[in-house]
This record gives structure tokens, sequence and C-alpha cells, in this order.
């Protein structure tokens, strides 16, 4: 009795798995019959139904999925229109960032960004102990790419590549995003930088303060700690990578930088994720500075699909967020932050400066995020002309 309940067990485990894979194709009937030597059999996938017909002819599945909007005009300031080149990669990033969510999965051919195959749906899981989901989430998507793989060439098989949906997190983005936009676009202008790059900050970090990168790039800004000591401050005390105020002026200096050397603000953009070096070598090879051109032609293992990918995902980020209302409809976003900047007389504790001002201690830690937590919690006094924000209006009585 022991081992049938095992095995029955191990059917309903797999029977979940099997189910669990949402995998949309158009029009599977007999196109995949003819063009794919191993279909795969039903029982395996449960089909969606899709308007769109595929073409005849050697080209992998090329589908729009059940879910969906009508797209608007891709429409970018006049700085940055969209290049010809890059329209199917900025309409992928464009529905990745407005149509499918986190818990969506979408697989596409990494050359060809118009060539989505299908969609894993993993809603059903969202009511798993979190290791237990994120383990489920992978086996599923790493057995949906296996049987996609098996249907395609060796060639295309190659190109599958997965990518999360960010709706959800682009909507929440947008919230956040009401805090510190309007100083992020002051600070971008005094440099002289356009303020339509502000809206990196979705592709960078999606407006998470405390965002860190499993290479070590932390911040709103995702700066590598090398290249952020060139502009601010990172040490075992203060790491103001997580000062979205200060890291923004680090970000337009960067990004003006960048431009002096490459010329343009599209390989400007491409630059601040894989440096004027290969941006460079880029233009050497290819021989033109289109970014359009080198995006489609240029190949080395310093441009790979993150770096192709950084400009067309920026122009359909500022997209989004220029047309929020029509994707997500009427959002209330977060109030502008203000803060009065002190500098220090005398050497005090973040403590003091809290009783000091009116202030509980959490205030003026999220004030001031560039200074480690310890810093805060073990009472380490600040040095003689530290400059540290307390909240609008409010002083520092009797400091002096």
């Amino acid at each position: 009795m022991t081992s049938g309940r095992k095995n029955w067990g191990s059917l309903l485990v797999a029977g979940g798995l099997i189910t669990g894979l949402w995998f949309l194709f158009a029009n599977l009937g007999g196109v995949l019959q003819s063009r794919f030597p191993n279909p795969l059999p039903s029982k395996e996938v449960i089909i969606a139904e899709i308007e769109e017909p595929v073409q005849e002819g050697p080209t992998p599945l090329r589908s729009q999925t059940s879910i969906s909007i009508e797209p608007l005009p891709l429409i970018t300031s006049a700085d940055f229109s969209v290049p010809a080149a890059l329209e199917a990669a900025v309409d992928f990033w464009r529905k990745i960032y407005a149509v499918y969510d986190s818990d969506q999965v979408v697989l596409h051919d990494a050359e060809d960004l118009s060539v989505i195959y299908g969609v894993i749906d993993l809603k059903d899981l969202n009511n798993l102990p979190e290791k237990e989901k994120m383990k489920s989430r992978e086996s599923r998507v790493l057995e949906a790419t296996r049987l996609l793989q098996e249907r395609l060439d060796e060639e295309h098989a190659d190109r599958v590549r997965s990518q999360t949906g960010l709706k959800d997190k682009f909507i929440q983005a947008v919230r956040v995003s009401g805090r510190y936009l309007p100083l992020f676009e002051e600070i971008f202008v005094s440099y002289g930088v356009p303020q339509e790059i502000t809206r990196l900050v979705f592709v960078e970090s999606m407006f998470q303060e405390r965002a860190r990168s499993k290479v070590g790039a932390g911040g709103l800004w995702q700066f590598l700690p090398g290249t952020a000591r060139r502009f601010i401050k990172v040490d075992h005390w203060i790491d103001e990578r997580y000062d979205p105020i200060v890291s923004t002026h680090a970000a337009a200096r960067l990004l003006l930088k960048n431009m002096e050397e490459v010329g343009s603000w599209p390989l400007a953009i491409t630059s601040y994720n894989t440096g004027t070096g290969h941006v460079k070598k880029a233009v050497h090879t290819v021989g033109t500075t289109d970014i359009g051109t080198i995006i489609k032609r240029y190949r080395s293992d310093g441009f790979g699909f993150a770096s192709r990918n950084f400009y067309p995902s920026f122009l359909a980020a500022y997209h989004v967020y220029e047309n929020r209302e029509r994707y997500f409809g009427s959002l209330e976003k977060e109030p502008v932050l203000e803060f009065d900047q002190v500098t220090l007389p005398v050497s005090v504790t973040f403590l003091q400066v809290a009783e000091l001002s009116g202030s509980s201690l959490l205030e003026i830690q999220f004030l001031n995020p560039a200074y480690e937590s310890r810093v805060f919690l073990e009472g380490m006094k600040l040095p003689v002309g530290a400059k540290i924000r307390v909240p609008k209006g409010r002083t520092l009585a009797n400091l002096n």
C-alpha cells in the first residue's frame, strides 16, 4: 500500500507540472505536424487559441499571444525616435513592461524578438511557500523550454530564451517614481543631459532603492562599486549608490562623459550598460554610429543580449511610462520627496539628529540611505561638516 501511494503521488506531481505548462502556440494543428518532426502529444500541453495565423515558410512560429492589448504607435521624444531596425525589439520590451506580469514567462527567439513562441502561466504557484515556488517556477520553465526546443531545428532551438514579464513591477515603479522623477529631471537638466533619460531607472532597477544585482551593481542606477567610486563615495560606512539623489548626480556625469566619448545619446546610453570601449569597438567594426545597425549586426562576447537590448528596452520603458494611463489606467503616484539639508557644525550621532529635529530615527534613516545601518544602530558619530538630510521644515535646535 505504501508503494502504491508513492506512485500515485509521483503521478499527481507530474500531472501538476504538465497541466501547469500553459504554452501558447499559433494554429498548432497541422502546422506543427508539417514544420516540426516531433510535435508534442496533446496531453502534455494545454493549448490556447490564438487568432493570428502562422506564416508559411522556413521561419519559426510568429504569433501574438492571447494576452495582448491594442498596440499604440511607438511615440518617443524627437531625440529618441525608434529606428526602423529596432521596432520589433522595442515592441517586445513594451509587451514585457505593459502586457505580461511576473507570473508569466515569455519564450522567444533571442535574435528575432518579433518571434514569441508562447507564454508559461505560473499563477497557480502563488500559494506555495517562497522557496518551493521558485523551485517549481524554474522547473516548469526549463521543461517548457526543452519541449519547445525539441520541435525546432538546431539553429532556432539554440536561440530560445525565456523572459519574465514585468508589468506588475512597472506599475509599482510608476507609483514610486513620483517620489524621485521630478528631482532626477532637474539634476539631469543641470548637467545638460536630456531629462528623458531619467526613464532609464525603469530598466535598471524599477525604482527599487535597495536593488542589487548578481554581479554587485547596486542602487537605483545599478552602479558597480568600481565605476561608482569615480564619482561618489563607496566604503564600509557609506555607499552613495543607495542614495537616490547623490547617485543620480553620478549617473548624469557618467552619461555626459559617455556622450563626449561616443558622440550620440543612443550610444552613450548603450555605453552605460557595456562601457564606451565595447561601443567604440562596435562602431569601428560595423563602420557606422547608427545604433540600429550596430545592434542588428555587431556581435561579441562583450556585447551580448543584455547590451544589444539595453537601448531598445529604454525606448520601450520611455514609451510605456509616457503612455501609462493608456496601459494601466489612473495610477496614484507618491508625493515628491521633500527634505532640508543640514551641514553639521559639531560631531553628533543620527539619534541626536532625530531628537533635535523632532523626528524618528526611521525618518532620518530613510532620508540618509547611503549610510550603513550600523551607523544608525551603533550610535557612531558623524564628522563635523557632514551634510545630512532632515524632514522638510525641521531644524536642529540647540545644535551649536
